[in-house]
């Protein structure tokens, strides 16, 4: 007899940089326990470029007794470039995870979909360090009674964590499964790391779980549900380098929008590579990279700001590659730029 699957949810990774906003690059594999986990559950996962559907023969075994068995998906970006593209404050590759779940997700007016991201977009909010069996408080006060829970806010007692000593911000966690562990002032949460036990362990960059139970109650009062991931596009400081000797015959060379407004700095001289000369112009704030950008920036000579006006030199100008990214060790600031020659 064919078996009839309900599709449940579905999850979309949405990314700012792509034309279509689709993140098609994110690879989304199975952690091992929860196969035998979705079998149980009589879920199968179909893949699609950008996102996962959820289906499943009988939804109410969703509805399961502990309200912490959790759907657990490992999340890895294709593209090498991931990361000079996103926007992810705080996030270091080797320390660090991307950390989703449903539990405390909420829709505005009742609409089937829950954004994950804790804001408009994922932020140093969802970055969290990765420990393995062993916390370490900062700015340790041991006049403070500090505590911990588990993803659903149930308490870890003290079976399960040992403090060194009194003066000492060190606690070592045992005989728990893998998973987000919430740090407590009082009742006051002070920070999150996602705990690990296994001796090897290949981390991804990020972990989305899904809990069947808040799922199904979801499922049940507002019928398919859409989460979605969402991703901002980096923003930097562009800087075009006119290599070409052609430039150098002009002498009010700008470089303005589409709407005619003189968005870059005048520009410098500068030598560089084998005393090549070059004008470079600096943008007057940052700008976002995209893979297809809206902004439309042209050279023009002769420019006057009350009309609005030059002689075009370049109609359109190449827009800034994710490639091509550089951060000046002089400066103080952290700020990135991005480098395109002309």
């Amino acid at each position: 007899m064919q078996q009839q699957f309900l599709h449940i949810s579905t999850i979309l990774f949405n990314h700012q940089y792509f034309s279509d906003k689709k993140f098609k690059s994110v690879n989304i594999t199975i952690e091992g326990q929860t196969s035998k986990f979705l079998s149980n559950l009589n879920i199968i996962i179909k893949s699609f470029p950008g996102g996962v559907h959820l289906l499943t023969t009988e939804p109410e075994l969703l509805n399961t007794p502990d309200e912490t068995d959790a759907i657990r998906l490992l999340l890895n970006s294709k593209d090498s470039l991931f990361f000079n593209y996103t926007e992810i404050s705080a996030y270091r590759p080797s320390d660090n995870i991307l950390y989703f779940n449903n539990l405390f997700t909420s829709s505005k007016a009742g609409k089937n979909v829950f954004p994950l991201n804790k804001n408009k977009f994922v932020t140093q909010n969802d970055v969290v360090p990765v420990v393995k069996e062993k916390i370490s408080i900062p700015n340790f006060d041991s006049k403070k009674k500090y505590g911990f829970t588990d993803v659903a806010g149930i308490e870890i007692t003290s079976q399960n964590i040992h403090h060194i000593s009194q003066d000492s911000g060190d606690f070592y966690l045992f005989n728990l499964n893998d998973g987000i562990v919430y740090i407590k002032d009082g009742k006051k949460e002070i920070g999150k790391v996602f705990n690990y036990t296994k001796d090897v362990w290949k981390k991804p960059l990020g972990i989305l779980e899904i809990f069947p139970r808040k799922l199904y109650e979801q499922f049940k009062k507002i019928g398919k549900i859409y989460y979605t991931i969402n991703f901002n596009n980096r923003q930097t400081v562009w800087k075009y380098f006119l290599v070409d000797p052609v430039y150098q015959k002009f002498k009010n060379l700008t470089i303005i929008n589409k709407s005619k407004d003189r968005v870059f700095n005048a520009p410098e001289k500068k030598t560089f590579h084998q005393e090549m000369e070059a004008l470079v112009f600096e943008s007057k704030n940052k700008i976002p990279i995209s893979e297809l950008s809206n902004n439309s920036f042209q050279l023009v000579d002769g420019y006057d700001p009350n009309l609005k006006a030059g002689k075009v030199i370049v109609k359109n100008l190449a827009n800034a590659s994710p490639e091509l990214l550089h951060h000046d060790e002089t400066k103080s600031s952290e700020t990135i730029y991005s480098h395109i020659f002309i």
